[in-house]
């Protein structure tokens, strides 16, 4: 079940649930899923960038905060 926390916090931060998808979200960091790499720029994240908690993982992780609007520019 660990294995698919990175998608069920993904899927939960599209319907709004955000404290069910940060707590996936950190299974999956605990976990060290390898889909983790593309946190700071994947859309699927969108809805999760604008809380504090989000940068946490990002710094937790030594991944840069990157603004999606701003990839390939």
């Amino acid at each position: 079940m660990l294995k698919m926390a990175f998608f069920r916090a993904a899927l939960y931060g599209a319907a709004g649930r955000l404290d069910e998808a940060f707590d996936c979200l950190d299974q999956a960091i605990a976990y060290r899923d390898p889909a983790l790499v593309h946190l700071a720029v994947a859309p699927e994240w969108d809805s999760l960038r604008g809380d504090p908690r989000f940068a946490e993982r990002l710094r937790s992780m030594a991944l840069p905060s990157v603004a999606h609007d701003n990839i390939g520019n």
